[in-house]
């Protein structure tokens, strides 16, 4: 895939914002589905002014912090991203990059209720709703014990109109804890400093589960502490971060 100017440049601010460390701890990982809602009079995707948000399940655990604690039996373990607002917008050349206001928030619940879950799973499939916000989404994902709070800072987006499959792009945000039930078993020196971050790519048609109407794209992804190096890399070794 050919990697224009400006996404190259959002890739050299990502690596730049991220310090090298000898350390490579996975807190979590996530996927789900992203969508937007309008702050300014024209439609335009993520215009300045609109607010971003996202849904979605937690699918792995810190294996030390969280995974002992975790039952994934009993319980659905979700996640809400809010708050983020444009604050800078660029298209060119097909690609988009915008950067958020500072102010944004991710939450991940514990809930036995599994309402978003939406068991048997397969074949219901996931309580997203369509055309978010709804009757489902978020209210299903952000209800039960809040585990983990984290504020998110220095955020931004991506996508590759140009990229095959109707585009590609990704996600990246700094991550401090700020408090959750589950916040406690992480040690107190490592709540500061993670990087939330992800694939955005077109909703799949899917089988048996339909892409929802209304949202913007699928999101996978993971918040660590990271270990990109400042210099020297390749779009391709960025995108098998997020996979």
């Amino acid at each position: 895939m050919k990697v224009g100017s400006s996404l190259l440049l959002f890739i050299a601010l990502m690596a730049a914002a991220v310090p090298a460390s000898a350390q490579d701890e996975a807190l979590l990982s996530f996927t789900g589905y992203d969508y937007q809602t309008d702050g300014s009079p024209n439609a335009t995707y993520l215009a300045l002014g609109d607010s971003y948000f996202a849904v979605g399940f937690a699918t792995s655990f810190h294996p030390t912090w969280l995974e002992p604690y975790v039952d994934t039996g009993a319980n659905e373990y979700t996640f809400y991203q809010s708050g983020l607002v444009v604050n800078s917008y660029s298209f060119v050349g097909g690609v988009l990059v915008v950067t958020f206001a500072p102010g944004g928030m991710v939450e991940y619940f514990e809930d036995g209720s599994k309402d978003a879950t939406n068991p048997p799973n397969p074949p219901n499939c996931p309580n997203y709703g369509s055309n978010p916000p709804n009757g489902d989404a978020p209210s299903k994902f952000n209800n039960g014990l809040l585990a983990i709070a984290g504020t998110l800072d220095n955020a931004s987006l991506y996508y590759d109109y140009t990229a095959p499959l109707g585009g590609q792009g990704g996600f990246s945000s700094e991550m401090n804890m700020t408090g959750g039930a589950y916040a406690f078993y992480v040690p107190a020196p490592s709540w500061n400093g993670w990087f939330m971050s992800g694939l955005v790519t077109p909703p799949p048609g899917g089988n048996p589960c339909a892409a929802p109407a209304g949202y913007d794209h699928q999101i996978s992804g993971e918040c660590r502490h990271p270990v990109v190096p400042t210099s020297r890399g390749t779009w391709g070794q960025l995108k098998k971060l997020y996979r």
